[in-house]
């Protein structure tokens, strides 16, 4: 599995070249799934924002937070 790593000034630029949406609520800047609705961490449902996404599943949707238990979490689950 590949994995999308990157800086955090370079959220909007990753994002915008992947296609996935991302706009202003609350505060606050959301990252959209394909659904519309603010996108989730794949493994805590932790909603994501351009602050708190920490990493992308490259080939894939699958978006998770910042925290490195969650991606862990992914990688357990997937190698198991």
């Amino acid at each position: 599995m590949k994995l999308i790593t990157f800086d955090k000034p370079d959220v909007v630029t990753i994002l915008s070249k992947l296609g996935i949406r991302y706009e202003a609520r609350e505060m606050k800047t959301v990252i959209i799934n394909e659904n519309g609705q603010v996108a989730k961490c794949e493994i805590c449902d932790k909603e994501l924002s351009i602050d708190n996404l920490g990493n992308i599943a490259k080939g894939s949707n699958k978006l998770f937070c910042d925290n490195p238990a969650c991606f862990t979490a992914h990688l357990a689950k997937k190698f198991s």
